[in-house]
C-alpha cells in the first residue's frame, strides 16, 4: 500500500491511509523522510503507527519472511 508520503501528507493523515487500508499480508510502502522538494513527515508518522498495528495484534517482518523466501549465503 502507497501510504502517499511523498505528497506532503502529514503524520495523521499518513496514519489514516494505512490505518484504513491494513490488512493480513500488507506491504506498506513508506520513504526514507528526504524527498527533493519538500520533508517527509513518515519518521514521524510511524511513531505513532508503528505501536498501534502492534497493539492490534500485527507483528513486523521482513518481506523475505512474508513471501517464506529462504535466505541464502
Amino acid at each position: 500500500m502507497d501510504t502517499l508520503d511523498w505528497t506532503g501528507n502529514n503524520a495523521e493523515e499518513i496514519n489514516n491511509i494505512v490505518l484504513s487500508n491494513d490488512g493480513p499480508g500488507s506491504i506498506i510502502l513508506f520513504h526514507d523522510g528526504v524527498h527533493y522538494t519538500q520533508d517527509i513527515n513518515s519518521p514521524e508518522a510511524l511513531a505513532d503507527l508503528i505501536p498501534e498495528l502492534q497493539r492490534q495484534g500485527y507483528e513486523f517482518v521482513t518481506v523475505s519472511e512474508l513471501l517464506n523466501i529462504p535466505k541464502t549465503k
